[in-house]
């Protein structure tokens, strides 16, 4: 029996093969040669035996299949265990920690993770674990989560990913009790920092970008069937990312059965209650914590209260920007004024679909012919309009224009056949002309 290959061996092999290898962390990444994959789906590290471990993260390729599609003899690899899989074609491991170290072998980590952050069902058992490491290219995390008969690396694809502390939140949902104030956080590190000091806090899961698929219907659900009602405070980090990720939540907060009252806060537009200078680009509410350290958790929760209720609710703010006026018809001349409300009824669509188009219609005819002189005698603007009309899609945005320029086109089309006959006549003038 030979003795068993050695990482370097096998790196030389895989490279022999048309491979490339590439290192990160101290785990190294290629394409897998058992099923021939394409992307860098195999790891390979080295265990502190000097034996050579491999993981397929595409197809779950056993390592004797790995080391035996690399030309290595059968018994010179580790015998395994058969791997159980789960529904979603990952790899089943029996025990929490078993999940843990393979996951940080996956990315490429040979410790354990820094921070644990768990996400229970509503009845408090177990559904997501997510793994934070902070490393010197910043913070990697992995979700590890429960399924039947232990716990897989990864996620359940078809499902919505929990939220954090739901058990936790849902305590202060009770029938009869006033509204309920809960704070949503971008992370579990900054949620960990509201609930600190007192707060009810939560979060979604796995990044700012994946606030929508997180199952918020649950939060939903249970403020509904005890008739509670939620004031939902979105406390985003101090960047672009952090403002995306509050108006995510917004759309999705504003179509809950149970009409929460919902405000975004931004921490660094109240340096005026917290009595801080600039706020760092980036910085959350833990890094809040960590410039009032020398206030009184009690001071704290007084500057959080007065920063939400200096903040206008969401609602309020989309009542405003969207408040809807009717078109001015009887403002237009008699003739357009007609055209347009004759036109909506006969499609079915509003006066305004036509009289946005129709005014720009008429400008344009105009063109050059009138010029407005305005507050000095060198300054002239001509008959040029810009109009845009926003609607949705099917909301009779086309047949509004067609109305509006059907006249126009029809000048236009007589102007194009006379200007054609006194080309015609030019031209038979000229021929004559020039016999």
């Amino acid at each position: 029996m030979q003795e068993k290959p050695t990482i370097t061996e096998v790196l030389s092999r895989l490279e022999s093969k048309g491979y490339a290898v590439k290192k990160s962390g101290g785990t190294y990444r290629s394409a897998c040669p058992s099923h021939a994959g394409t992307g860098p789906n195999l790891a390979i590290s080295e265990g502190k035996d000097g034996k050579v471990l491999t993981v397929c993260h595409s197809k779950g390729c056993s390592h004797q299949d790995v080391m035996a599609a690399l030309g290595f003899e059968r018994n010179e690899s580790v015998e395994s265990k058969p791997v159980k899989k789960s529904a979603f074609g990952k790899t089943v491991h029996p025990t929490f920690d078993k999940a843990v170290s393979a996951s940080a072998f996956g990315a490429g980590i040979k410790r354990k993770p820094d921070a644990v952050y768990r996400y229970d069902n509503l009845d408090g058992g177990e559904n997501m674990i997510v793994l934070r490491w902070n490393t010197d290219q910043g913070k990697q995390t992995r979700p590890v989560t429960k399924v039947d008969g232990g716990y897989i690396c990864g996620t359940k694809t078809d499902e919505a990913y929990p939220i954090y502390r739901l058990p936790q939140i849902v305590k202060h949902l009770k029938p009869g009790v006033k509204p309920v104030r809960i704070y949503v956080c971008e992370g579990e590190k900054a949620t960990d920092a509201a609930v600190s000091v007192g707060l009810a806090a939560t979060t979604s899961a796995l990044g700012s970008q994946n606030a929508a698929k997180s199952d918020w219907a649950a939060l939903d659900q249970v403020a509904t069937r005890c008739n509670g009602k939620l004031e939902i405070v979105i406390l985003p980090d101090n960047d672009k990312p952090g403002l995306q990720y509050a108006e995510s939540l917004v759309e999705v907060f504003t179509k809950f059965k149970s009409k929460p009252d919902v405000k975004i806060v931004s921490l660094a537009d109240f340096g005026h209650i917290t009595g801080l200078g600039e706020f760092p680009k980036g910085g959350d509410f833990y890094d809040l914590l960590e410039m009032l350290d020398s206030k009184t958790e009690t001071d704290i929760l007084q500057m959080i209260e007065a920063m939400v209720d200096e903040t206008t609710s969401e609602a309020e703010i989309v009542e405003d920007e969207i408040a809807w006026e009717p078109f001015p018809v009887e403002l237009l001349p008699e003739s357009i004024g007609r055209l347009c409300t004759e036109s909506a009824k006969a499609k079915n669509i509003e006066p305004v679909y036509v009289g946005i188009n129709a005014i720009a219609a008429v400008a344009s005819v105009i063109g050059s012919a009138f010029k407005v002189e305005l507050k000095h005698r060198d300054w002239y603007e001509p008959a040029i309009l810009w109009t845009c009309l926003v609607a949705e899609s099917g909301s009779g945005k086309s047949p509004g224009l067609d109305s509006a320029t059907e006249p126009l086109r029809a000048l236009q089309s007589e102007a194009d056949h006379e200007s054609d006959l006194k080309a015609e006549l030019y031209e038979t003038e000229l021929e004559q002309y020039n016999l």
